[in-house]
């Protein structure tokens, strides 16, 4: 970076806000806000680390890095900044020690300004590096396509009114999150680094305040979540999470990073020259259906079903097929219109039984009566809402009509 010239580097931590459990002890912390200033013994050591004793309490603080080059040329001036991580809790007990790790510029966010009396700064970008300028929410208060995918989550726990957590403040926890983001519609799983997911948790993503608000009301553990995030980056968001239960809750900082392969992002460092349309759908898909809502009482929610969908689109005409288990539907007809914002909808104007959930049967025939049907399943038999993740995936929800009921599944297509 810069000019390679020699440079002094400091190691700090600053104390941004502190519960002491003895209030008297509080001309104990230092007045300058600085918990401790990493310092080294000739630049050929490594610096030692520096021990600072502080009452026992509950301390919100930032861990960063400040460099400054040194040089002798009065015409230079030297690169200076700030790397900073994001604010976390930490609850040091009486007897306790807790240790700050070194980390990587990667690992903070880069500030041309910083006051460690209040620990905040002004982000930047770091010397040689061009940032595209932030992006503010569109006015149409939809949640975009870029946030779908799988994300790993670092989760520092901030607060919570439940007394047996207290002492978990400022733990550590990691995640992996899905998100089907459709418009104000967003769908959640929990992904088991083994690759298997919960159930969808179903809720709403809206703007607010100049930040995306997902909003899942109750999961499959009784727990209400919302996120709240905001890009620092096409592959990382940052915010935090609340759950809560009853009266109880917690809230924890979140950084989010997309995890490889996953979501919108092309991969590698050249753009994507895609441009999606209904005849960019064209081809074999692998889909996978979750159903999510049922107005059958006898069809459970929660059946997960995985098949390929071959798609041919000519302009706004489409030609779709069903395979699942060595079976094969008929050629389903229908059309495709944009909706923006990557999203299309196909409308199938023919029944494809095949795509039913599973336990959907006919009603018993009645020889002496024809069975009554309803005009808009007649019309609208299956409906697909789908949004371009990127050229080879596609995320959206599945609506299908069948004898006077009405089923949803969100879906996930990745092109064979």
């Amino acid at each position: 970076m810069c000019r390679q010239q020699p440079r002094s580097l400091y190691l700090n931590v600053c104390i941004q806000s502190a519960t002491l459990a003895d209030p008297g002890l509080a001309y104990l912390l230092p007045p300058d806000n600085l918990l401790a200033i990493g310092q080294r013994y000739g630049s050929d050591r490594p610096f030692d680390p520096l021990k600072v004793w502080l009452p026992a309490g509950t301390y919100r603080v930032v861990h960063y890095i400040f460099m400054s080059e040194i040089n002798n040329d009065p015409l230079y001036v030297p690169c200076r900044g700030w790397w900073v991580k994001p604010p976390q809790v930490i609850n040091l007990q009486a007897g306790q020690t807790i240790t700050f790790e070194r980390f990587a510029p990667e690992d903070g966010v880069y500030m041309d300004s910083f006051d460690p009396g209040t620990c905040t700064g002004t982000p930047a970008s770091p010397p040689g590096v061009t940032q595209p300028p932030h992006q503010p929410p569109a006015d149409t208060g939809l949640c975009p396509a870029k946030m779908n995918g799988e994300w790993n989550a670092r989760l520092t726990l901030r607060s919570t009114n439940d007394p047996d957590s207290q002492d978990e403040i400022g733990d550590v926890e990691e995640a992996i999150f899905a998100f089907q983001i459709n418009g104000r519609e967003a769908l959640v799983q929990l992904v088991d680094p083994g690759g298997e997911r919960s159930d969808f948790a179903r809720g709403t993503c809206s703007v607010q305040n100049g930040r995306y608000v997902i909003d899942l009301s109750q999961t499959d553990a009784n727990a209400a979540m919302v996120f709240t995030l905001q890009f620092s980056g096409d592959d990382r968001m940052s915010g935090d999470i609340k759950v809560s239960e009853g009266e109880k809750y917690l809230i924890a900082d979140a950084e989010l990073t997309r995890r490889a392969g996953s979501g919108q992002s092309p991969s590698g460092d050249q753009p994507s020259t895609f441009t999606d349309s209904c005849p960019a759908m064209t081809g074999n898909w692998d889909m996978t259906m979750n159903l999510v809502s049922s107005t059958n009482p006898d069809v459970p929610t929660g059946g997960t079903r995985q098949g390929v969908l071959n798609l041919r689109v000519e302009n706004e005409t489409v030609y779709a097929q069903w395979t699942e288990g060595g079976r094969q539907s008929q050629t389903a007809g229908g059309t495709c219109t944009a909706q923006g914002d990557k999203r299309y909808q196909i409308v199938l104007r023919e029944q494809m039984p095949e795509l039913h959930p599973l336990q959907v049967q006919p009603p018993p025939s009645d020889p002496n009566q024809a069975p009554q049907v309803p005009l808009e399943e007649l019309l609208f038999p299956i409906t697909f809402d789908v949004q371009f993740e990127n050229q080879n995936r596609m995320s959206g929800n599945l609506t299908v009509l069948a004898y006077n009921h009405k089923y949803a599944s969100s879906i996930v297509m990745s092109r064979r």
